[in-house]
């Protein structure tokens, strides 16, 4: 496990995961970008999943996702050790070939200066869930997968 991975951005589509994330070093920060077909673990795609429920409340009551909805992807920030974040939600949308997205404003955990509109931060709710994706990425990384069925040939016991 390398200490001081921070991620910055999870995918999920067309069974497909993609991670970026940077490890922070003295003097600064390498980036890098993971892509793989190995499934994820249902802890993972739950994680991605349940961030849709907080559109309602992102958007001020404007939008709410059901079951028809899909996240996308989502965003993590860590600038001067506070985290923020943001997602992104897709919308089917009745006679149109696209579905509607919605880019999930930027939030941070607390405000970036002193004395800045608490108003606007993650609410624990939103912290906690954006937290569950960055921790399931981050055991993807650590290669917790999803196991395949192995089928077992004929003739061989079980």
């Amino acid at each position: 496990m390398i200490e001081n991975r921070q991620i910055r951005k999870v995918k999920y589509n067309d069974g497909k995961v993609i991670i970026e994330y940077q490890v922070e070093r003295d003097g600064g920060c390498d980036r890098y970008t993971m892509e793989c077909s190995d499934a994820p673990t249902q802890d993972f795609i739950d994680a991605l999943d349940n961030l849709k429920i907080l559109t309602k409340g992102w958007t001020g009551g404007l939008i709410e996702c059901g079951d028809d909805c899909r996240v996308a992807g989502a965003s993590m920030s860590h600038k001067n050790g506070v985290f923020g974040g943001c997602f992104c939600v897709l919308k089917p949308i009745a006679g149109c070939g696209a579905p509607l997205v919605l880019n999930m404003p930027h939030k941070p955990s607390v405000p970036y200066s002193e004395g800045g509109d608490e108003d606007v931060c993650l609410t624990g709710t939103e912290f906690d869930a954006l937290q569950e994706v960055h921790n399931q990425a981050l055991a993807y990384l650590d290669g917790e997968r999803a196991q395949m069925e192995l089928e077992l040939s004929e003739g061989v016991e079980k």
